[in-house]
């Protein structure tokens, strides 16, 4: 048996990702790897596998509605705020969903939608100058500062 284990740097590339986005997802269990000691190995047929779940679309549901004027509009703020800069990642969200963030995101929506959005843009902006990077730790539980 003729096994090609690639490595993380290799899988980055080929996804054209961050190599630190390789190491998370394995982490996590997302990306099946094998770790020799220190070092992480994605063999070419998982890969190929991640690639296919992730490729794969689902048959449109007969019974599915159409998307409602505040879906478009919600997709179209999040199409503009990932042109502007302004996103987190998918990463980032399951976190924040495992952290119990989702009613905070829900404020979050309302406050958006009751305050202008530029003053609401020059806030977060502010916050996020004063913010120190953080990143969620699964195997603790917990959020955790970000050192350079």
């Amino acid at each position: 048996m003729n096994t090609v284990l690639l490595t993380a740097e290799q899988v980055a590339e080929r996804l054209q990702v961050r190599e630190e986005t390789v190491y998370d997802w394995l982490k996590a269990g997302r990306l099946r790897g094998v770790k020799l000691g220190r070092i992480w190995r994605v063999r070419e047929e998982d890969l190929e596998n991640f690639i296919r779940a992730h490729l794969t679309v689902p048959e449109p549901d007969e019974d599915e509605e159409p998307l409602s004027p505040e879906d478009l509009a919600a997709l179209r703020r999040g199409m503009e705020d990932i042109k502007a800069g302004r996103y987190i990642t998918l990463d980032e969200l399951d976190a924040w969903r495992e952290a119990g963030a989702e009613s905070a995101a829900r404020r979050l929506e309302e406050v958006e939608a009751e305050i202008p959005p530029e003053e609401l843009n020059a806030y977060l902006a502010e916050i996020a100058r004063r913010a120190k990077p953080v990143r969620w730790n699964a195997k603790r539980s917990e959020f955790e500062e970000v050192r350079p």
